[in-house]
C-alpha cells in the first residue's frame, strides 16, 4: 500500500504525526502537498483548522493543496479562504480558488464580479504588456495565466449552472 493509504488508514491517530511533519519546512513542497491531501481522510474536528493554516504557506504548491483539502473537508467553511485565495500571486492557487468557488455555487460579490470582469475582457493582459520588446517569456507567461483563469472561470460557471446556482 502507498504511504497515503497507510496514513489514511490510521485516521485521527495519525493527526499528531501529520501535524509535526507538515510543520517541518525542510520537507519538500510536494511531500507537504501529499500530507495535506491525506488529511482529507482524517475525520477529526481539528483537521479543518490545521489544514486551513496552510492556505498562506510560503510555497504555492502547499497553498494549492491546502485549499483543495479544506474544500473536501468542509466545503461550507472553505468559502472565505477560497475568496482570499483569488488574490494569490500564484495563478495555480487562483485557479483552485475559482474552481472551488464555482463548485460550491458561491454568490460572493467579489467572486461574481471577478467572473463578470473576466468574461467581459476587463482582466485581459494589456496590449502594452504584450508588446514589450525582449519579453517573450513574460508575454507567454502572462497569456498562459490569463487563459488558465479563463478556463477556471468557465469551469466555475458550468458548476454553478449545474447546481442551479446561476441562471444562464
Amino acid at each position: 500500500p502507498s504511504l497515503r493509504a497507510m496514513l489514511a488508514s490510521l485516521g485521527a491517530s495519525a493527526l499528531p504525526l501529520l501535524t509535526r511533519a507538515l510543520q517541518n519546512k525542510q520537507l519538500p513542497p510536494d511531500v507537504r502537498r501529499e500530507l495535506l491531501l491525506v488529511l482529507t481522510t482524517v475525520h477529526d474536528p481539528g483537521t479543518y483548522a490545521l489544514v486551513a493554516g496552510f492556505t498562506t504557506a510560503e510555497h504555492p504548491m502547499v497553498r494549492q493543496a491546502a485549499l483543495q483539502a479544506i474544500a473536501r473537508i468542509d466545503v461550507g467553511r472553505a468559502e472565505p479562504e477560497l475568496i482570499k485565495a483569488m488574490a494569490d500571486p500564484s495563478v495555480n492557487v487562483r485557479v483552485v480558488a475559482i474552481e472551488g468557488l464555482g463548485a460550491i455555487g458561491s454568490r460572493n460579490r467579489a467572486f461574481l464580479t471577478f467572473l463578470y470582469d473576466l468574461f467581459e475582457g476587463k482582466l485581459q493582459p494589456t496590449v502594452s504588456a504584450l508588446t514589450r520588446k525582449g519579453a517573450a517569456h513574460e508575454v507567454a507567461s502572462e497569456l498562459s495565466a490569463h487563459y488558465q483563469l479563463l478556463t477556471a472561470g468557465c469551469a466555475a460557471v458550468t458548476s454553478m449552472a449545474q447546481r442551479r446556482r446561476l441562471d444562464l
